[in-house]
């Protein structure tokens, strides 16, 4: 469960001291009060009141809808979680390695090649969303684990035009999307998109989903694999 999430430098990374900060006139700090029936680290708390700008009332909801999506889909056993052998080949990504300033995440998501629009018409589509929701959990604990927020290369290499103008697939990477930003809120350090110099217009749309607010600065743009290991 998300009460099992230690306290870490992950935290540290991405929030301020923010003991003296109000909404709605209550103290941030009576966040755990007011939820503490959900029996949730201060990690935790403090994510879910940036993600909503200390708005209390605003991460509640976030955060009660939060733990009870991981309920109903049983995200806590993901690792007892099986899939058809061919989601690994056809949806590839990969953890490793870490920045130069340090972040010792990295996951390497290979979406150029991932066959989404033959995916939806054959396989079950809960199923599918549960492959990608399991591989952000991974990479969330690993976070935790290490003490490092993460940073997320998102390989458009090998998309094709049909590919971004599908609807069904682009409605599908939106559903990840939203998900991602409202129930693992605050997790990212960057995020990188390389090979894809045409398509960046689709995911400056996603964007909003993903990066809300001020986070748009996570988000950058890099035309070739070569430039985008510079970065790194």
């Amino acid at each position: 469960a998300l009460s099992q999430f230690k306290q870490s430098q992950v935290i540290h990374d991405l929030v301020p001291q923010v003991s003296p900060h109000r909404s709605r006139g209550v103290p941030a700090f009576a966040f755990q009060d007011v939820v503490s029936d959900l029996n949730q680290d201060e990690g935790v708390l403090l994510r879910f009141l940036r993600a909503r700008d200390y708005d209390v009332d605003s991460a509640e909801k976030m955060l009660r809808n939060a733990v009870q999506w991981r309920k109903e889909i049983g995200l806590d056993g993901f690792k007892k979680w099986t899939f058809p052998p061919h989601f690994y080949t056809d949806m590839k990504f990969r953890y490793y390695g870490r920045d130069l300033e340090g972040a010792q995440v990295f996951c390497w998501l290979f979406a150029g090649t991932w066959p989404v629009k033959q995916l939806l018409e054959s396989e079950d589509l809960e199923q599918l969303k549960r492959y990608c929701f399991g591989g952000i959990e991974q990479g969330f604990q690993l976070m935790i684990k290490y003490g490092s927020t993460g940073n997320v290369i998102i390989d458009m290499e090998g998309f094709s035009y049909l590919q971004g103008t599908d609807i069904g697939s682009l409605k599908f990477a939106y559903s990840i999307f939203q998900g991602f930003e409202q129930y693992f809120p605050e997790i990212l350090k960057a995020i990188y998109i390389i090979n894809a110099p045409w398509i960046s217009l689709h995911f400056q749309l996603l964007q909003r989903s993903l990066c809300p607010k001020d986070n748009g600065k996570k988000l950058q743009f890099l035309v070739t694999r070569r430039s985008g290991m510079q970065s790194f």
